[in-house]
């Protein structure tokens, strides 16, 4: 009797596991999927207001936009009426004023501000209390915070200490006293360094230090509009108020500035790395982004989308009889990665008032 063989059954090798490195690849092509079909133009006004312990505040991009082209701006607009809550943190922050006149107190300082006008938090140890004021009864001062978050966690700690809460929100919640905490100075003490200057790499860091503090002591914590002259360049006109070349103001870590399109006119067409803000001042356009026309108004950014080949974009003013003007910001990585970034920074045509 012969014995029955059974049917062989061919065995599946096991799927390949995952390696970091794939997850690290995959990440990265989520995110950039998404910043590819992300929004381009955010409307001022689809979004709520909120009242919270700083004060009515109106939050375009947060931390948790990740729907939008250029993630990472941590952008709000505040109204005060009378005062802003005050609380403290580490500073390094861009505020622009749209509209009214005040002042804000910085460690006891006052600096006194209007429309058109970049107050700057600057950054120090121990961090910076604020609280601004409204000097203008019955007529609200409005300012826009313009912040880039990722390379603030890189170089500062995130924490906000709160001592004194907005009016309007203390009696929404029926609080007799608006003081939440104590002022308590966080900053180390340490012994003045007396130590002689070598000619070690190291000690040239401690006297780039010492420069750094003196030219902190006489920087500008307000930067006037009205005092800034206009630049013709191959990208339009543009009044700057933070630029790597400007070394008396408090805060570097981002170039800001005001372009203006005259009526009916255009920008330069420009090749770009992306991730660029803007915010529509006045005026209403369009932005060609790689062939792709956005359209825009007052009250609205404009997000020019991260890609690692850059994009080529262009404004335009659409309206024949008033200029348009562009508040714009872009983190300032020139001295870390170098102008050209990742995709080369070229000019493909000048703007018409441009006549280099």
């Amino acid at each position: 009797m012969s014995e029955r063989r059974m049917p062989r059954t061919k065995t599946r090798d096991p799927e390949p596991m995952e390696t970091d490195y794939d997850q690290a690849v995959r990440a990265k092509e989520i995110r950039n999927k998404r910043m590819a079909e992300g929004k381009v133009i955010v409307k001022g006004k689809d979004l709520p207001w909120e009242l919270n312990r700083q004060g009515r505040i109106k939050f375009f991009l947060t931390d948790r936009s990740e729907d939008v082209a250029a993630p990472g701006w941590l952008v709000f607009q505040q109204e005060i009426h009378k005062h802003s809550g005050m609380h403290r943190h580490q500073g390094g922050t861009f505020i622009f004023i749209l509209g009214g006149k005040g002042y804000s107190t910085v460690n006891g300082v006052r600096h006194d501000w209007e429309a058109g006008d970049l107050a700057i938090l600057p950054m120090v140890p121990g961090g910076v209390a604020h609280q601004h004021f409204n000097l203008e009864p019955g007529v609200p001062a409005l300012w826009m915070r313009v912040g880039y978050t990722p390379h603030k966690r890189l170089v500062i700690a995130n924490w906000i200490e709160q001592f004194d809460v907005n009016p309007d929100w203390a009696d929404k919640n029926r609080l007799q006293d608006r003081k939440v905490a104590p002022m308590v100075n966080h900053a180390r003490t340490t012994n003045k360094d007396d130590s002689p200057r070598g000619n070690t790499l190291f000690d040239a860091l401690l006297r780039l230090r010492d420069e750094q503090r003196e030219q902190m002591k006489h920087a500008r914590m307000v930067v006037q509009g009205k005092s800034l002259p206009l630049e013709i360049n191959p990208m339009g006109l543009f009044r700057w108020y933070v630029h790597p070349h400007i070394k008396d103001v408090g805060c570097h870590a981002q170039m800001i500035y005001v372009q203006e399109i005259p009526a009916g006119s255009r920008s330069g067409k420009q090749l770009h790395q992306g991730g660029r803000f803007h915010y529509v001042l006045e005026g209403k356009g369009s932005t060609v982004i790689d062939g792709v026309r956005h359209d825009w108004e007052e009250n609205e950014i404009i997000l020019l989308p991260l890609s690692s080949h850059g994009v080529v974009h262009q404004h335009y003013n659409s309206d024949p009889s008033k200029p348009a003007r562009l508040l714009v910001s872009e983190p300032n990585w020139v001295h870390v990665w170098g102008v050209d970034l990742g995709s080369g920074l070229e000019m493909l045509e000048p703007a018409p008032e441009y006549q280099g």
